[in-house]
């Protein structure tokens, strides 16, 4: 299948290469052909047809892989694989053998490696009618699921595929959400949801939700890396652009280079826009659904349309995705604008080369008839009197508009008996009944019998349905509502119904001939609405599945996916999100009580100063977790070296003088907030020899290479932690003091702006220690210096002339010397 150019001498076209491209195709038709040939049921892996299906899907598989650029550039090639392969796929995913199943997948990935530029819209189908089709319903098997886990897995891992995935699909108005569908369907089989209604074994349970939960990992962490490599790919350019200006030698490919990042970002701000279009367009259609005058009043403020009724009966008319039931219960209203719209509605439609039956068939396809007859009578009232109107046959066989009004009720009454299932055939209605029922209506005459007989045969024969709205058939709310407690069978059958529609909807893909641009991602800005679809998922996917395990393999998973999301967050200065995930971990430490403290919270304390380390700059208010965790982690490290309390370290009273507790049983002191020295120390050796320090000091000596805005912040929650280490009744301690200290030694060479700033936050907490009843005595926050040394070494060195600092010098030096 391997097909080269052959193009002869001058340009000319060799005829061979023409045979050979026909006769490839012929051969790929004829596998597709076979491969779509449905199996008995029941028959076994050995038979002839099976094992018939399975060869043709191996071949077409390699012929796939094999293909050459001629192959793949082909129009008639690529007509080829949208008229017969994709058919192929979507039919033989119904099928519960694993064999075929697991070489329909196959096919898929190989298209999605190679074609995927030329197959957007059955791409689009395929993966959501087939792969996350898979993954929600209770009616497919265990092994489905597990291999198409493991397809995703495969897929997402490759953050090109993950950002085109969003790119294409969920920015575009045309397709499903299909990133936000894969994420929200992974992180509830993370969770557990739909995991538990299929009848595993609980082995099998953990494995799916395993397999989810790696692949949300391998998601964020995808996201990640793509941003961190366009942010490279863009800082090399501006480089080199610097490099080239500098020396004077701007070319023309710099220029070209330039004109390529802005093309980029434009692209990316165009796909931004478009994202937030589809939201508004989707919450104007619900809303729509919901409430039809509502939905009208929505997009009229939103600007797609204006208030008027031509602007809204032309908006119902042409746009896309309306509920066709909202849109009849919005044109059967009583209020005078709605008859306006109606009547402009109606006007839309040209029955002047249409047949009576036709032109109905053409009205009633524009929406569907609401239940009220009171609604449903100014409807057909204005269709008959448009036809009558404009109607070819108006003339020839209706006196008057009531004529045909009546016709078009009878119409809906006789396609009604002639197809409702729960009418036997001995009571349908005849041609003769049909008449009947019409005599004397055209101004007291009949209506014309041959008019009527072909009627009559019409609706006989093509049944008059209302095309269904325009909504996916694969709806991921509710394809597990009514099927927990089916039998195999049961499920076997719902599969087959749930397969025929997505089969149903590849095929009129296929006819309608709709080709699509598949648009290449470009730029790192891409992420930031990615991640706003996928925040929460990923939070309650990490967080619930951290939560429960204890294997040190699945926290490592876990933590790179919190790592991945919070960096993300950080880059987009996405501060809620960021908020969010940095709280959920801290909450993992367990250091604010010791009681049943493992492995696990000890890789989320270093994963937690890790990335203080890695993100410091963008962490603003969250820094205050972070110093808190470090604070407790000090707490930990005298408790491992038998240290009670820091009274040595305070002025006075070195505790706040309280009642005499009572004496507490062994279980009470067991269970207490924090373990008694005497009794953790062990414990609390073995986990500070776990945690690695060198990040708590690479925090505070990195401060001086911190951006001016993060400093501020970062002094001021290191303020807020001291503060109330000071302020604590029970074990008032100063470490974090002595950290102030530090910092404001580190970045003394700071511009004098920014280090005024740190002052004036630094300056308040020595004032508010130096007033604490037990005020921290300053001479022990560093033992070779005097309180004179320290404190005129901080407020002296560079701000000699500032009054407000001789004040707070003069009142600290008053009430800490001892």
């Amino acid at each position: 299948m391997c097909i080269r150019d052959r193009s002869g001498v001058g340009g000319k076209t060799d005829p061979r290469g023409d045979v050979l491209m026909k006769d490839a195709i012929f051969l790929f038709r004829a596998l597709c052909k076979l491969a779509m040939k449905p199996l008995v049921e029941g028959v076994s892996i050995d038979s002839v047809s099976m094992r018939m299906k399975i060869l043709s899907l191996e071949l077409l598989d390699g012929v796939l892989k094999a293909a050459g650029p001629v192959f793949k550039s082909s129009d008639r090639c690529i007509f080829a694989i949208r008229q017969y392969l994709c058919m192929s796929l979507v039919q033989n995913s119904v099928s519960a053998v694993p064999a075929i199943f697991r070489l329909i997948i196959k096919i898929f990935e190989t298209l999605l490696h190679k074609f995927k530029q030329n197959l957007k819209p059955e791409v689009g189908i395929f993966f959501s009618s087939v792969l996350l089709r898979t993954l929600e319903t209770d009616n497919s098997s265990f092994p489905m699921k597990i291999l198409v886990l493991e397809t995703i897995s495969d897929f997402v891992k490759h953050s090109r595929n993950l950002v085109e995935l969003f790119v294409n699909y969920d920015c575009d108005l045309e397709f499903d959400d299909l990133y936000e569908a894969l994420v929200n369907v992974l992180s509830r089989i993370a969770q557990g949801v739909h995991v538990k209604n299929l009848g595993l074994q609980e082995p099998q349970e953990q494995q799916l939700m395993m397999h989810a939960i790696a692949s949300l990992v391998k998601i964020s962490t995808s996201m990640a890396g793509w941003v961190d490599n366009m942010l490279d790919a863009k800082t090399s350019m501006e480089a080199e652009a610097e490099e080239a200006e500098e020396a004077e030698e701007l070319s023309d490919g710099e220029d070209g280079a330039t004109t390529a990042a802005e093309v980029a970002h434009n692209e990316a701000e165009k796909f931004d826009l478009d994202r937030k279009n589809k939201q508004l367009v989707v919450k104007g259609l619900n809303q729509f659904a919901d409430s039809p005058s509502g939905g009208v009043k929505y997009f009229i403020k939103e600007g797609f349309c204006e208030a008027s009724p031509q602007s809204v009966a032309k908006f119902l008319h042409e746009f896309k995705g309306l509920s066709k039931k909202s849109i009849g219960e919005y044109l059967g209203r009583s209020k005078e604008f709605n008859k306006q719209v109606l009547h402009e509605f109606t006007a839309l439609f040209d029955f002047s080369v249409c047949s009576y039956d036709k032109a109905l068939r053409s009205y009633l396809n524009a929406f569907r008839l609401p239940g009220e007859a009171c609604m449903i009578d100014p409807i057909m009232e204005k269709f008959a009197e448009s036809y009558f109107k404009d109607g070819p046959e108006s003339k020839q066989f209706f006196k008057n508009a009531d004529a045909a009004y009546v016709l078009s009720y009878s119409i809906m009454m006789l396609n009604t008996d002639l197809h409702h299932p729960e009418i036997k055939d001995e009571c349908r209605m005849t041609i003769a009944q049909f008449r009947r029922n019409l005599g004397g209506v055209n101004d007291g005459e009949d209506l014309d019998p041959g008019l009527l007989e072909g009627i009559y045969h019409s609706i006989q024969n093509d049944e008059i349905k209302l095309k269904d709205d325009d909504i996916s058939f694969y709806n991921l709310e509710s394809g597990n509502q009514t099927n927990t407690n089916m039998d195999p069978k049961m499920r076997a059958e719902k599969w087959k119904q749930e397969s025929a529609n997505a089969v149903e909807k590849m095929n009129r893909t296929v006819k309608s001939a709709v080709s699509a641009t598949y648009q290449t991602a470009t730029h790192y800005a891409h992420v930031r609405p990615m991640f706003e679809v996928s925040r929460w998922p990923f939070l309650s996917g990490f967080s619930q599945y951290l939560e429960q395990t204890v294997e040190q393999s699945v926290c490592n998973l876990c933590l790179e996916g919190f790592k991945a999301a919070i960096h993300i967050a950080c880059i987009f200065y996405m501060d809620t999100e960021r908020d969010a995930f940095i709280t959920s971990l801290s909450k993992f430490t367990q250091l604010a009580t010791l009681r049943d403290m493992n492995g696990k919270n000890v890789l989320v304390i270093n994963t937690l100063l890790r990335i203080a380390v890695t993100e410091a700059n963008y962490l603003q208010s969250t820094w205050n977790q972070v110093l808190t965790c470090i604070s407790q982690v000090e707490r930990l490290r005298l408790i491992s070296t038998g240290v009670q309390d820091e009274s040595h370290y305070f002025g006075g009273n070195s505790r706040p003088k309280t009642a005499k507790a009572p004496a507490k049983n062994p279980d009470e002191e067991k269970n207490a907030i924090f373990l008694a020295p005497a009794d953790s120390k062990e414990d609390a050796l073995r986990i500070m020899s776990e945690i690695n320090e060198a990040y708590i000091e690479a925090i505070f000596i990195n401060s001086q290479h911190y951006t001016s805005e993060c400093i501020v912040d970062f002094v001021n929650e290191l303020c807020v932690v001291a503060l109330g280490e000071i302020h604590n009744p029970k074990e008032p301690r100063i470490f974090t003091s002595q950290k102030v200290v530090e910092v404001a030694i580190y970045n003394m060479d700071r511009i004098r702006i920014v280090f005024s700033k740190i002052w004036q936050l630094m300056s308040q907490h020595f004032f508010r220690a130096g007033c604490h009843p037990n005020s921290v005595s300053y001479t022990h926050l560093r033992a070779h210096e005097t309180p004179e040394h320290l404190v005129c070494r901080l407020l002296l060195e560079k701000k000699k002339k500032n009054k407000l600092y001789i004040t707070i010098l003069e009142y600290m030096i008053k009430h800490t010397i001892k």
